[in-house]
Parts: C-alpha cells; sequence; structure tokens
C-alpha cells in the first residue's frame, strides 16, 4: 500500500512540476514578446518622428532638388533618414523615409511659405489717387504710388463707408512688381505646359480612381494627357499626379481630386467643382459659380509678349479660391483689361498677384499685389477705382501659401499625405 502511494505522489509531484514548468516558460515567453512588442511600438513612434523632423530639416537646408539626401539625425547611426526635395508647382513636395533596423516609415509633405501681411494692398504703377466707391472696404495698411486714397462716384454709386481706409496708406517706392525669382520660373514653365520633373504617363482604370504612391516618387510622378478640348469628368484622384491638355480642359463638379497639377492654354472649372489642384494655363482660367479651390490651390496664367490675345483670370460670383491667384501680364496689348477678375461674390483667402491689372468687386482676405486697379463699366475704363470690393486681413490662423513676393519668407508643411501603410491602417 505504501508503496502504490510513493508512486501516487511521484506522479502527482512530476505533474504539478511540469504544470509550473509550462506556466513559468509561457510567462517569461510572454514578457519577451511583450518587451519585444513594446520596442518595436517605441521604434515605430521614434521614427515617425524622425521621419518629420527629417522633412523640416530639408526645408531648413539648401537642399538641391530631385537629389536623395542620406545623413544620420544625431549622429550616433542610430537614426537613419534620408529626404528628397521635388519641386511640386509652386510649392514642394518634401518626401522623407527613416528607419531603425527592419521598420521603416515614409511620409511625404507640401510644403509652402508665410506670405507678407504687413500690408493688404500693394499697388507698383498707379499713376493717381485710388478712389473708392459704393460698398467698397480696405481694413489694413496700403501702399501706393501717391499715397492718395479718396472718396469716389462712379455710375451712381457714392462710398458709402466711414473712411477710405482702416490703415495706414504709405507711398510705394519706385520699384518693378516682380515675382520671387525661383517662382517666376516655376509659373512661366507651368504656364507653358512643362514640368520640371519625370512623369511616368499612366491611363485611369473604368472607375476612374486614381491613388499615387508616394514612396517611389524618385521614380518620376504620374501623368494623364489629353489632346483636343477635353471634358474631365467622374474622376477621382489623389496625386501627387500632373494633367495636360493641349487644348480648352472643362473639369465638371462630379471629380475629386486632390495633390493635382492641372496644365493646359485654358481651364475652365464648371459651377459646384469642389477640389485642390494647381491650375496653369496660358490663354485663361474661368472659375464659374459657386465652384470652390480648396486649400492649398493655386490658379496662375503667364501672358508673354509674343501673344497677341488677351489671357484673364476670371472669377464668377460665389466661387472661392483658398491658396494663390497669380497673373503674369509682359505684353504691351490688352493694357485695358484686367488681368484678374474678381466678380461681386467671389472671395479669394490668400495672396493675389498681378504684372498687370486686377478688377476686384468681390473679398480678398489676405493680400493684392498689383500694377494697379481698374474697373470696366459698359461705357468706360477708369483707372484706379476700386468699386464694392472688400479687401481684409487674413484672419484664419497664419497666413501660409505661395509668398508671391518673397519679403521675409519662411516655409512650413502646408500639410502631411498618408502612407500607404496609414491608408491600409484606416
Amino acid at each position: 500500500m505504501s508503496k502504490r502511494l510513493q508512486a501516487s505522489a511521484l506522479f502527482y509531484a512530476i505533474t504539478v512540476v511540469l504544470i509550473v514548468g509550462m506556466m513559468m516558460s509561457s510567462l517569461v515567453l510572454l514578457t519577451h514578446f511583450r518587451n519585444l512588442s513594446a520596442i518595436r511600438w517605441v521604434n515605430k513612434q521614434r521614427i515617425n518622428e524622425n521621419c518629420r523632423s527629417a522633412a523640416y530639416l530639408a526645408l531648413g537646408h539648401a537642399q538641391d532638388r530631385h537629389g536623395v539626401v542620406r545623413t544620420d539625425l544625431y549622429g550616433d547611426g542610430s537614426d537613419s533618414v534620408e529626404t528628397q526635395v521635388i519641386p511640386w508647382g509652386v510649392f514642394d513636395l518634401v518626401h522623407a523615409r527613416a528607419w531603425i533596423g527592419d521598420q521603416e516609415t515614409n511620409a511625404l509633405g507640401l510644403a509652402g511659405a508665410l506670405f507678407e501681411m504687413r500690408r493688404v494692398l500693394d499697388l507698383h504703377r498707379s499713376s493717381g489717387p485710388l478712389h473708392v466707391c459704393g460698398d467698397a472696404r480696405i481694413r489694413g495698411n496700403v501702399r501706393i504710388p501717391q499715397a492718395d486714397v479718396r472718396r469716389g462716384h462712379i455710375e451712381g454709386k457714392p462710398f458709402t463707408g466711414d473712411q477710405p481706409v482702416e490703415g495706414d496708406v504709405m507711398r510705394a517706392a519706385n520699384e518693378q512688381l516682380r515675382l520671387r525669382t525661383d517662382l517666376e520660373q516655376e509659373v512661366e514653365e507651368g504656364c507653358r505646359g512643362a514640368y520640371l520633373g519625370e512623369l511616368l504617363p499612366i491611363e485611369s482604370g473604368p472607375d476612374r480612381t486614381i491613388r499615387s504612391s508616394h514612396e517611389g516618387l524618385q521614380d518620376g510622378v504620374l501623368s494623364m494627357r489629353f489632346s483636343g478640348p477635353t471634358h474631365l469628368s467622374g474622376y477621382r484622384i489623389h496625386g501627387p499626379m500632373v494633367i495636360q491638355c493641349n487644348d480648352t480642359l472643362f473639369i465638371d463638379a462630379t471629380n475629386e481630386l486632390h495633390l493635382v497639377i492641372i496644365q493646359a492654354p485654358f481651364i475652365r472649372v464648371g459651377s459646384g467643382a469642389r477640389f485642390s489642384a494647381q491650375c496653369f494655363a496660358s490663354a485663361g482660367i474661368h472659375l464659374e459659380a459657386e465652384a470652390e479651390l480648396r486649400f492649398p490651390s493655386v490658379l496662375a496664367i503667364w501672358h508673354d509678349s509674343r501673344s497677341s490675345t488677351a489671357a484673364r483670370i476670371r472669377l464668377d460670383s460665389g466661387s472661392v479660391v483658398e491658396g494663390a491667384v497669380i497673373a503674369v501680364d509682359r505684353s504691351v496689348r490688352n493694357r485695358d483689361q484686367a488681368s484678374i477678375l474678381i466678380e461681386p461674390g467671389a472671395t479669394v483667402l490668400g495672396e493675389v498677384f498681378a504684372e498687370g491689372a486686377v478688377q476686384h468687386s468681390g473679398t480678398v482676405k489676405g493680400v493684392i499685389h498689383a500694377n494697379e486697379l481698374i474697373l470696366r463699366t459698359a461705357s468706360s475704363m477708369y483707372r484706379g477705382y476700386l468699386m464694392d470690393g472688400v479687401i481684409e486681413r487674413f484672419d484664419l490662423g497664419k497666413p501660409w501659401g505661395v509668398s508671391c513676393t518673397g519679403n521675409g519668407i519662411e516655409r512650413t508643411i502646408l500639410e502631411w499625405e498618408p502612407s500607404k501603410a496609414q491608408r491600409e491602417e484606416s
């Protein structure tokens, strides 16, 4: 009987030892895997922070465009990053990659600049005083050649406000209005249909949905090209991507576009359209009623001395541009035409720049740089007149955008694009 008890006790002891051993082994393995998971999670957060730090570092240094720069953030060999700055219209794309061991992440940022807000209106060639008429309002500092702003009365509409300018009036220096040098080249090339980089032509699928992967930007940017008058409809495009057309391009309200460059001689954005894009044209741009170009968007035309026809940007009533409207007019013809026409009810949040004249009857929250303001009616044309237009300070946070003149330029990332892994996680 005692032997049976001893054998049973031995069996139970071995069983208990095995169970305890298995539990201890499981706890050790679980602890090890939790430590590994914690380390990988910490590394993931670290490389995410390194990636964005590298992007801002590339902005702060004079890094060559297109070239890939590899470095270590802190010089100890454990925070490897590489960056690439790619010209993207009037902005820059900053691609950054960071890695630790077998873990890596990519980040793509759209870089812009802080534009000057010391003045809301800056005229360079106005030959006389500026007259404000009707419901026109100027809220901010003004700089014009004669430092003279007066109440005006035209077409039966006298000035209805208390004072012509709610701010300081300064005399403009005797200087030519020009875009900053690097921006001038980008606008000219963009409006002539050129792209400063490698393009990878593609065709869209039957659902007309295109999503670019920014992990391969060093190989080039996706592009689509159309011939003849083109009606763009039903596309869902999330760039970076370039759309080119050799004739008039009409973009209706069924399109969903983001991070896209559009190049065509004439671009018309249909009523009710809402997207974000940079539009470059040589013959003109027309934003129809209730169309909205969301931040950061750009409308730009380049009218050189070889052109015999007028080119202008027209914003119809109810249309909105969040970003910049740029018109460069180097021609000697059509000087009585406005390079930028802002209709009553149209709004620009950001910058208006015209090497030519602006006819403004809408609302600009930001700054207008122009040679002069004009007013064209059914019977005549008047120089140095602002009728019903409102110009006031940008009040939506820091004025980030293009910085057309380049004064006091400060650069930052305007928006971050989610990586492929982040899109899959979401």
